[in-house]
């Protein structure tokens, strides 16, 4: 039974907000405020207070929210293509700043340099897991397949991959605010949800700016939120699809994947598991 707008709603919603804040103020400008033991702690608590607040505004009845600011589907997704192009140059240009503060180099860090040597290999038909050569010592490789595959098409034309993993970054961001267009959310709202991954990339470049110019971080984030996107999707090979993605790009995700597919077999039946892990499977195997 839904339980219409009340001062509970906002509650949640401020916990919410608050939460979301405090997880990325712990990444970012709060970066280890409390200590290396207690900083993980407020960061985890923050966490669990996003996931129960989510949870608890669930049942709310948004309609009377809705019915505000009205407008109509093609305006709206005008609107947040707007946004979203506003929010992609500001964070670009941020972005070129910091790329240009960390130029690659072996000297400065190892990781971009050992990307191109993946793709450098993989496009001249070389092995491409041996060792690493770099001046005075080597690097075992470890990257699996789609953390450097999809930079081949940056090495072939020469654009730093640091842009790829940004623009990989923009692909699920663009798919979320259309997505969010389509649906019954009031245009302010609908603003501000565009405008929020862009204000969290920005306090990165403000204040971590060396995860962004000495690594491709962007990359996997943006797999992960494609994840996102395909979790319990009608098409079973999305679903795959965003699985993989994550799978054969960090090895953490190992961890989490029995328990999604574990929730995806009480959900919608063991027929469906098992679809969707023979094709997770097979695209293990073929990449």
């Amino acid at each position: 039974m839904k339980k219409g707008i009340s001062k509970y709603h906002y509650l949640w919603l401020l916990l919410l907000a608050a939460g979301m804040y405090l997880e990325v103020a712990m990444q970012t400008f709060w970066l280890n405020k409390y200590g290396i033991y207690n900083s993980p702690i407020v960061w985890m608590v923050a966490g669990i207070v996003v996931c129960l607040a989510g949870f608890l505004l669930i049942g709310f009845d948004r309609s009377p929210l809705e019915n505000k600011f009205d407008t109509l589907k093609w305006q709206r997704i005008l609107i947040v293509l707007l946004v979203f192009t506003f929010g992609a140059i500001w964070c670009s240009v941020r972005l070129d700043k910091v790329f240009q503060d960390f130029p690659i180099g072996p000297q400065n860090s190892d990781i971009v340099p050992s990307l191109q040597m993946y793709v450098q290999r993989f496009l001249s038909g070389e092995t491409i897991y041996k060792p690493l050569p770099f001046e005075g010592y080597s690097v075992d490789p470890t990257y699996l397949p789609l953390m450097w595959a999809p930079y081949t098409f940056s090495e072939i034309l020469k654009i730093d991959y640091r842009w790829t993993a940004y623009a990989v970054f923009l692909i699920p961001i663009l798919i979320y605010s259309i997505q969010l267009a389509k649906s019954k959310t009031n245009v302010i709202e609908l603003i501000i949800k565009t405008l929020i991954p862009f204000l969290f990339l920005y306090s990165f470049t403000q204040n971590t700016k060396g995860t962004l110019g000495y690594a491709v971080e962007l990359l996997p984030v943006g797999f992960y939120l494609l994840l996102t996107l395909t979790i319990f999707h009608k098409n079973r090979y999305l679903m795959a699809g965003g699985i993989l993605l994550c799978l054969l790009s960090r090895y953490a995700f190992t961890f989490w994947l029995p328990l999604y597919l574990l929730i995806y077999w009480m959900e919608k039946g063991f027929k469906n598991v098992f679809s969707v892990s023979l094709s997770v499977a097979i695209g293990v195997l073929l990449l």
